[in-house]
């Protein structure tokens, strides 16, 4: 039964790794450990902790996955997962 729900946890968080792109995940790991007390696999806590996920890493994301990709694919990406999150997703 753990096992499952640990699966269940480590697929959430590659789908979402995959959804924001490879060259965003490193920006949003890093800002997650340096500003939040959230674990990177803790989608609630994260989301809690939108705003400030969001501003720290938007310009790591800028620089590793360009402006075209980090405006209107990545960032989105991350508020979409959120409103997710909050209507009860992950």
């Amino acid at each position: 039964m753990k096992f499952a729900a640990v699966a269940a946890l480590a697929f959430a968080a590659l789908a979402n790794a995959q959804s924001l792109g490879p060259c965003a995940v490193p920006c949003i790991d890093d800002i997650i450990k340096k500003d939040t007390k959230c674990d990177v696999t803790d989608m609630k806590c994260i989301c809690k902790s939108f705003n400030a996920v969001q501003g720290g890493a938007a310009a790591c994301i800028l620089q590793s996955c360009g402006a075209e990709l980090a405006l209107h694919n990545i960032l989105p990406a991350m508020r979409k997962l959120c409103d997710g999150v909050k209507k009860g997703g992950h």
